[in-house]
């Protein structure tokens, strides 16, 4: 896994990559969570929704909602990026919205927009 340090607005962000899936469970998210807060020391981070097992777009795995409990919980926030337009689960769709009005995880389309989003937050 690669982690790559950058900074807009005055804000510190990570930006994951890797050439396999990096997010497959709660405890690989625990994992990423640890490795970008305590190495990097940054809390805030991008992540490419080709690194996220596809279980994560998944409502019935509940996979969505811990790894939101487990940002929140470290006061970490997250932008996933990427084509959410094949998601068509109303269900998921939903949580997609209500979870770009919060502040802690955003489904954005590109790297960019999600660099944008967490670096003007208020959090």
């Amino acid at each position: 896994m690669n982690i790559e340090i950058t900074e807009k607005n005055g804000v510190k962000l990570a930006h994951v990559t890797n050439d396999t899936v990096v997010l497959k469970d709660v405890w690989s998210a625990l994992d990423l969570v640890i490795m970008v807060r305590g190495k990097a020391r940054v809390k805030n981070f991008t992540i490419s929704k080709d690194l996220i097992a596809p279980e994560l777009f998944d409502r019935a795995t509940g996979f969505a909602e811990k790894i939101q409990a487990k940002l929140q919980k470290f006061g970490m926030r997250c932008a996933i990026y990427g084509d959410f337009s094949e998601f068509k689960d109303q269900a998921f769709v939903d949580f997609l919205d209500n979870c770009n009005r919060g502040d802690t995880l955003f489904f954005v389309p590109d790297r960019e927009i999600g660099a944008e989003r967490l670096s003007i937050s208020l959090l």
